[in-house]
């Protein structure tokens, strides 16, 4: 017959505890870094539509600190999202930084006659509504990463 010591019993109970709180604690800290993850795209999907409404309310006349606010989130959802998210919003940003430089460069052309500052001014509004029908498309591309039970 074989008999175990009590305190053999306690040490097995205590090691099957151990191995048990560990297997806990992995998948509360896997948990917790989900939703971490899951809060952090949220904030770039908020940044993404704040950015859209601007373009919407202001069209080609945003302010570059709304633009510089969205390109943040840009930077950050290379991190966050799959790669073809991050593309969207790369292209939105630049199409928005150009949109940007044709704001300044109005000044110039007024100088150099009518026709060219019309020419300029119909180009950069063309590319706001185009940038503002991307932000829709990528809406939708960043809303389907962030769903939780990926439907």
């Amino acid at each position: 017959m074989c008999y175990i010591q009590l305190s053999n019993v306690i040490a097995i109970g205590a090691a099957i505890i151990a191995c048990i709180s560990v297997l806990f604690a992995y998948k509360s800290s896997t948990a917790a870094n989900e939703i971490a993850k899951h809060n952090d795209r949220l904030l770039i999907y908020k940044a993404l539509l704040r950015f859209r409404g601007v373009l919407v309310a202001k069209g080609e006349n945003f302010s570059e600190e709304s633009f510089w606010k969205f390109d943040d989130a840009v930077q950050l959802s290379e991190f966050f999202y799959k790669e073809s998210s991050f593309k969207a919003l790369v292209e939105i940003r630049e199409n928005s930084f150009q949109v940007q430089n044709n704001i300044i460069l109005y000044e110039i052309t007024k100088k150099q006659g009518k026709e060219k500052y019309n020419n300029l001014r119909e180009k950069t509004r063309n590319l706001c509504r185009k940038t503002r029908d991307q932000c829709t498309v990528a809406s939708e591309l960043l809303k389907k990463e962030l769903k939780l039970d990926g439907k």
